[in-house]
């Protein structure tokens, strides 16, 4: 196991520049994709938000008799 250890090492510093550009490659596309998701993430949150404030998504339903009882405190009129 340790002469393919060996092997491998010196194989991956006798290509320097090939080993430089596939690492800075990987790391360039691991910060695009972190960017990315966080970029989805905004947009999935904002849809959210969107969706609740314009479709009403902020309505309460209470069972009849849900205000006469002690204690609740009505913040919009009905009429």
């Amino acid at each position: 196991m340790t002469l393919f250890l060996r092997i491998a090492w010196r194989n991956v510093w006798r290509q320097r520049r090939r080993t430089f550009l596939i690492a800075i490659g990987m790391g360039v596309t691991m910060t695009l994709l972190v960017f990315y998701d966080g970029l989805i993430g905004g947009f999935e949150q904002a849809i959210y938000g969107n969706a609740i404030q314009l479709l009403g998504g902020n309505i309460q339903v209470h069972a009849p008799g849900y205000n006469e009882k002690g204690g609740t405190k009505t913040f919009t009129t009905n009429g």
